[in-house]
C-alpha cells in the first residue's frame, strides 16, 4: 500500500489509460479519495521511472501489454 501522485500529464498515456480501465473493471468508477491501480508499487515506480525519460509509443505498448 503505496501512494503515488502523478502528474495530470501522464493521463495522456496508454499505460496509465490502461491502468485507470482496468482499475474501473476490478474496483468499480473511482469514488472521493484515491484510485487504487491493480498493480504493485514497485511495478507503478518503474512506470514514473519510465516518464521521467522520454518513453516512445513502443515502449508504451509493451509496458501496457505486460500488465
Amino acid at each position: 500500500k503505496k501512494t503515488f501522485h502523478v502528474p495530470i500529464s501522464y493521463l495522456n498515456s496508454n499505460i496509465v489509460r490502461g491502468l485507470l480501465a482496468m482499475s474501473e473493471e476490478e474496483f468499480g468508477p473511482p469514488r472521493d479519495g484515491p484510485i487504487t491501480l491493480p498493480c504493485n508499487a514497485v511495478f507503478m515506480e518503474h512506470v514514473v521511472s519510465l516518464f521521467q525519460g522520454i518513453v516512445d509509443e513502443e515502449m508504451e505498448n509493451t509496458v501496457v501489454m505486460s500488465v
